[in-house]
């Protein structure tokens, strides 16, 4: 099985170096950019992840990604509204695997509730979770921790010999605010 890691930089910026806590005011919004990174596990075997605690650098400076990117906060497209009702806020992921992610930005954190692919054969197939998954909860300070699950089946339409392909995902996410500090990338350096 092939292992993909991905870095993706959403910081908060902080004078001086004090203890973050991350908010609602961090939420993704409409026009907000992040750079990211993918990773193929074939590359990534001299990357560690790095101290824990507090007032932690980290340096990926040397650091080759395989795919390199600007995902962008951009308004949920009408076509897929119904599928998402709940979604304040769709990520446009450029040339990543899937053409949007839909999420929902609000007062108690930012959720994953599905997302888009564009399928070669069959075009866009559209998927949400049963229960959207927080990839965030504020708030969200030094050694805060959660773990979140989702659910999500789906069909891909008949095509030569085969009626249909059923894909189900099953995600389980672990989030833990084990450290803070300066992270120094390929395109820059976040405090």
């Amino acid at each position: 099985m092939k292992k993909v890691y991905t870095v993706i930089a959403m910081f908060v910026f902080v004078e001086g170096f004090a203890q973050p806590t991350l908010t609602q005011a961090n939420n993704l919004s409409i026009g907000d950019f992040i750079q990211s990174g993918v990773m193929y596990s074939a590359l990534a075997t001299n990357i560690q992840q790095g101290l824990a605690g507090p007032s932690q650098s980290w340096n990926f400076t040397t650091t080759s990604f395989d795919i390199m990117d600007t995902i962008i906060g951009v308004p949920v497209p009408p076509q897929y509204a119904a599928t998402f009702p709940t979604c304040n806020v769709a990520i446009d992921n450029g040339s990543m695997s899937q053409d949007y992610s839909f999420c929902t930005a609000g007062s108690n954190g930012f959720y994953f509730d599905g997302g888009v692919y564009i399928d070669p054969n069959f075009g866009p197939q559209a998927y949400a979770y049963s229960n959207s998954i927080a990839n965030l909860k504020w708030p969200m300070t030094y050694n805060s921790s959660f773990v979140d699950t989702g659910y999500s089946d789906w069909k891909f339409p008949s095509s030569g010999p085969y009626d249909s392909t059923w894909q189900i995902f099953t995600m389980v996410e672990t989030v833990s605010a084990d450290a803070w500090g300066t992270l120094t990338l390929t395109w820059g350096t976040e405090t």
